[in-house]
């Protein structure tokens, strides 16, 4: 009898350790999954982001304000009330453009560059904040196709509605300077 029992205990022992396995081994490939599922879209995130201020460079330096105006937060272009009137929007197309001109301007003026200069704009590095979903893009400035680095600026990026947008921390610096470095 006493057999009996330590047999049934034994192999209740070995059922419960049997079904912990499976148990654990199951977690371990859930999280294996969750894991390779967060590197799968941390990197579509970073491949989408590099797409998007690529794009926008190309504008900027094609001087076509008015497509990077698109790369805004729809925020800061969303008419207010009252009415849509220009002074209650945050970032006007019309202020946008005047920013825009003001601040190449103010790099050639600092650099003590001809107004006919080209300046070209380059994307130096990319990455995302793991836990903010933030995006930061570092460009650097070159004049007349130089290789000399006149000024390098961040620009921060945020992932809204399926896409990624240009705002500032302050949204009204977005619509005012090219980047937080610029002042």
């Amino acid at each position: 009898m006493h057999t009996i029992f330590q047999r049934k205990k034994s192999e209740t022992i070995i059922w419960v350790i049997s079904i912990l396995s499976a148990v654990t081994i199951l977690n371990c490939t859930e999280e294996k999954f969750i894991n390779e599922t967060t590197t799968t879209e941390s990197s579509q995130n970073l491949k989408s982001l590099t797409t998007r201020v690529k794009e926008s460079i190309e504008y900027l330096n094609l001087e076509n304000w008015i497509e990077l105006h698109g790369y805004q937060n729809p925020k800061l272009r969303e008419q207010r009330f009252p009415f849509g009137l220009e002074i209650a929007q945050p970032c006007s197309q019309e202020t946008f453009i005047f920013n825009m001109v003001s601040v190449t301007e103010k790099i050639k003026s600092e650099n003590s560059l001809p107004q006919e200069t080209n300046l070209n704009f380059q994307l130096e590095m990319i990455s995302i904040g793991t836990t903010t979903n933030i995006g930061t893009a570092i460009i650097n400035t070159y004049a007349n196709n130089n290789n000399t680095l006149i000024h390098q600026f961040k620009q921060r990026w945020i992932y809204r509605e399926n896409q990624w947008w240009h705002q500032e921390e302050n949204m009204q610096e977005t619509c005012e300077n090219l980047g937080s470095g610029i002042n």
